[in-house]
C-alpha cells in the first residue's frame, strides 16, 4: 500500500525541490500508483473469503473468491445503516401518459 504512495510523493517532492527525475522513475510511479484498487480488494475481500472457504472447502478457489465478491457486496449494500440520512428522497411516482416539455400535460 505504501509503495503506491510513495512514487507520487517522491516526485512531488523532487519537482518542489528543483530537482529532475528519470523516466524509469515515471515509469514505476504509473505502473504502481493505480494498483491502489488492487490492495483494496485484496484487503476487503480478505475476511470474507476466508469465511467463504472455511465453510465450503471443496469448492475451486475461483467459485469462492466469486461468491466473497457477489454476496458480501450485495451484504454491504443491503445492511441498514446506523447513520441519519442527510436529506430525505422523495418518492417520485411516473405516469405513463405523454406529457410535453416541464411535464405539463398535451
Amino acid at each position: 500500500f505504501l509503495l503506491t504512495f510513495l512514487g507520487p510523493m517522491l516526485l512531488f517532492i523532487f519537482r518542489q525541490v528543483g530537482h529532475s527525475t528519470e523516466s524509469w522513475f515515471h515509469i514505476s510511479v504509473s505502473i504502481l500508483y493505480p494498483l491502489q484498487g488492487f490492495w483494496n480488494i485484496i484487503i476487503f475481500l480478505r475476511p470474507p473469503f476466508r469465511r467463504i472457504r472455511r465453510k465450503n472447502e471443496d469448492k475451486s478457489f475461483f467459485w469462492v473468491l466469486k461468491k466473497a465478491i457477489v454476496t458480501e457486496s450485495a451484504t454491504w449494500r443491503g445492511k441498514a445503516s446506523s447513520r441519519r440520512p442527510s436529506f430525505d428522497i422523495p418518492n417520485i411516482s411516473y405516469s405513463t401518459e405523454k406529457s410535453g416539455i416541464f411535464g405539463a400535460a398535451k
